[in-house]
């Protein structure tokens, strides 16, 4: 009889761990207050109270909140650098979350695999000057330079920055951007700005070698869908908003892989707020709980090549004195009413772009219509047949 071949188990292959950049400025460091003494309303332990769905609870209480087992964050903040797995009390200071708390969630629940978002944001940077990309001209931006640094950096020496990951294997997976505001210093910052973010995209792929690498880009929503007094996020909204959502929803350009998440949809009042700060979407914390699973989720659908744009978001401003929407907040039934009996299409839109009812050839003055959909907030967008639109925050309790 003939030698008999020796079978071995075959080695399990070793983990690989996946890396995710959260790159912009103070709203990607996040400014989502935990809790607040002299007003808690719209701080975290206040959304956690209210939580009667239980969609955030599982983030446990204070002094005792959750860890995620395979989902690690890398910060280097001004109180100290974060190699550790992602909890409350990693925003911009250990008293504030960003949107890193979901998205982590989002990315763990994902994969396998561990998960290592790594967090390049500093606080008052634009992408005109701090980070501008070098294909861009002109000087390149130091924060530019200091992101793919500090990322080369890691995957180099992943073994001795993260031991507890159990594996010296890094795959970069993907790439979210939140900033803007400080582009608003300048007609010019603002012009450029649709370059300069398609440019920090190619940019960004060549110098650390990932020439697919999916993206999503989270517009700068300050102000939410109301045209803004304050002049700044006016700016912002009439300039900025369009251009990002260009770049984001090109799905010429970048296919699938290129993503868009509307912030707008995540924007409280001053009301609802722990804080007066425009510029941080007043640092309430269901903010950047929306905004990081929103981006999570698109980022999800780019890393499967399936993160299209489904609608354009970007019409002209609300005209309140031509469309009027009450009950707002409403239970079930909403009436729209009109100065105008040439509507051509009135759609209901959920945050992440899908239409889920639409009307269509509306001829009477006021029309009454029952909303199929859960409690929420959602965009009513409203088109003429001479061409324009409008968008309209609805609040469904």
């Amino acid at each position: 009889m003939g030698d008999v071949p020796i079978v071995t188990r075959q080695e399990r292959a070793p983990r690989t761990a996946k890396a995710v950049i959260l790159a912009g400025q103070s709203n990607m460091e996040g400014y989502g207050e935990v809790s607040n003494a002299d007003r808690p309303t719209g701080t975290l332990m206040d959304v956690l109270a209210k939580d009667s769905e239980g969609k955030w609870r599982f983030w446990g209480e204070a002094n005792d909140w959750l860890e995620l087992d395979q989902a690690w964050l890398y910060y280097d903040r001004s109180a100290g650098t974060i190699r550790d797995r992602i909890t409350v009390g990693q925003g911009a200071f250990p008293e504030l979350i960003g949107p890193e708390l979901m998205f982590g969630r989002v990315l763990d629940d994902y994969y396998e695999d561990p998960v290592l978002i790594l967090k390049m944001a500093w606080g008052g940077k634009s992408l005109a000057v701090d980070f501008r990309p070098p294909s861009a001209g002109g000087t390149t931006g130091p924060f530019y330079t200091e992101l793919v640094e500090r990322v080369k950096d890691i995957s180099q020496n992943l073994g001795s920055e993260f031991p507890e990951l159990g594996t010296d294997q890094l795959e970069l997976a993907g790439l979210a951007w939140f900033q803007g505001w400080n582009d608003g210093e300048s007609l010019d910052y603002l012009n450029e700005y649709e370059s300069n973010l398609r440019h920090l995209i190619q940019d960004l792929r060549r110098d650390l070698e990932a020439p697919n690498l999916p993206f999503v880009v989270a517009n700068s929503g300050h102000g939410g869908f109301e045209l803004s007094d304050d002049l700044w996020v006016r700016d912002l909204q009439n300039l900025l908003v369009p251009a990002q959502e260009r770049v984001g929803c090109d799905d010429n350009t970048y296919g699938g892989r290129g993503g868009y998440v509307d912030t707008r949809f995540f924007y409280y009042d001053r009301e609802d707020s722990p804080e007066e700060a425009i510029h941080h979407f007043h640092n309430n914390a269901l903010t950047f709980l929306q905004v990081g699973q929103a981006m999570g989720e698109e980022m999800v659908r780019a890393l499967e090549d399936r993160a299209f744009c489904i609608f354009s978001s970007t019409h002209s401003p609300p005209t309140p004195s031509e469309v009027q929407l009450y009950p707002n907040p409403t239970t079930a039934e909403l009436t729209l009413s009109h100065a105008t009996a040439k509507l051509a299409m009135v759609r209901l839109v959920d945050p992440s772009g899908r239409i889920l009812q639409e009307w269509t050839d509306i001829r009477q003055e006021a029309i009454s219509f029952e909303l199929l959909v859960e409690m929420g907030i959602y965009i009513v967008e409203v088109f003429t047949e001479d061409g324009r639109s409008s968008s309209h925050k609805l609040v469904k309790w």
